[in-house]
């Protein structure tokens, strides 16, 4: 980490059942000067106008990749719910119920 360096914080769902690790190496923090803060996307609403207009032209004209992992039929909702908390999805997890 930089001298003077941010660290953006933003979801822990990685320690929502327990699980997970605190935060170490505080010293490296403390004498780096570094800052931690924490966001939520509500904290941007402002911008979301921009945003949606700026990602659309992206994702049409190919600037933008994603990936999804999508899993067919209503019946495998709860493995795709596991799956996504083992970390087992490529991108976002999709349960696809409909044509």
């Amino acid at each position: 980490m930089n001298v003077r360096g941010r660290i953006p914080v933003c979801g822990m769902i990685s320690t929502y059942n327990g699980g997970g690790e605190g935060v170490k190496n505080l010293f490296a923090i403390i004498y780096g000067r570094v800052r931690m803060e924490g966001f939520v996307a509500s904290d941007f609403g402002h911008l979301n106008a921009k945003f949606m207009s700026d990602m659309t032209g992206w994702l049409k004209s190919g600037q933008i990749k994603y990936q999804e992992t999508i899993l067919e039929g209503f019946e495998r909702a709860p493995e795709g719910l596991i799956g996504l908390f083992k970390g087992l999805n490529s991108g976002k997890m999709l349960i696809k119920i409909a044509d």
